[in-house]
């Protein structure tokens, strides 16, 4: 028997809906998100699978795993360098993720890359990251202009071209629009990473993802995922249009990043409460 023919039944025909509810809330998954995965259950579940919680469980892995599109490794440029550009909000770890990267496929994978830091607010952030270039033996250039960007690209021979950006508060109209000046030098061969933090709260998250938009960015990297116990908050605002290129787990460079895998990251979801009270 279907639960829904058509109409949306009421909440108290569909068993096992409040415990939908309490999972999605233990892992903090936002009110938006919950409505509509609640929706959805409400629309398309059969009698048969609300009554089973294996089946129950099994759905709602799907539901969520629907928003999340992982986009592999960065490839290398062929002929002319890949520009990889990480921007993001201050404090996310843009810095130490980028010298992983750079020394993921600069030290590790032997692939010849530079690294370009467009930041002249952090004298620190740019001695750190000059000095993990020169542990890698990697070119590293300091870039304050759209010209010396366009420049710097323009003659490098390198097959990727890693960029660190000043970290940006969302709120900071007019750095993001100088920083988008800059970028805007570069047209081909580049691809934007949005950095956020695992640790973000939920109206945070929807705010940067929406306020860094204007760069057109079609990559996410969820950094900290080491300190955290929810992934709800940034799970609840991921769409399919921006893929999760990378996940950071510590501060090792260049140990602590690896590929986005969508079903490593619905395992860290907490499903137990599902079965809370059931008998064995």
């Amino acid at each position: 028997e279907e639960l829904s023919t058509g109409t949306r039944r009421s909440e108290d025909e569909i068993p096992n809906l409040n415990r939908l509810v309490t999972v999605l809330k233990e892992n903090d998954f936002s009110e938006d998100f919950i409505r509509e995965v609640r929706n959805r259950f409400r629309e398309e579940l059969t009698l048969k699978d609300a009554v089973d919680l294996k089946v129950f469980e099994k759905k709602l892995r799907e539901f969520i795993g629907e928003r999340i599109e992982t986009s592999g490794p960065i490839e290398p440029g062929k002929g002319k360098p890949k520009v990889v550009v990480l921007i993001g909000p201050t404090g996310v770890g843009k810095t130490t993720t980028i010298a992983k990267l750079a020394a993921t496929y600069g030290v590790l994978q032997k692939h010849d890359v530079e690294l370009f830091t467009i930041d002249s607010y952090r004298i620190a952030a740019i001695e750190q990251l000059g000095k993990y270039a020169e542990l890698m033996q990697i070119p590293f250039a300091v870039i304050n202009t759209r010209e010396e960007f366009k420049n710097a690209v323009s003659a490098s021979k390198a097959e990727i071209i890693f960029v660190d950006t000043a970290g940006r508060s969302q709120k900071n109209s007019l750095g993001l629009a100088e920083l988008r000046n800059v970028l805007d030098g570069v047209q081909r061969n580049i691809e934007i990473h949005l950095v956020i933090s695992a640790t973000s709260k939920y109206r945070d998250a929807l705010d940067i993802v929406s306020r860094f938009s204007q760069f057109a960015y079609t990559n996410i990297i969820i950094t900290k995922l080491d300190e955290t116990n929810t992934l709800g908050p940034i799970l609840s605002v991921l769409n399919r249009e921006k893929k999760l290129s990378y996940v950071t787990t510590g501060q090792g460079v260049p140990d602590d990043i690896e590929l986005a895998d969508k079903q490593k990251l619905l395992d860290m979801i907490d499903f137990e409460m599902l079965y809370v009270d059931q008998p064995c």
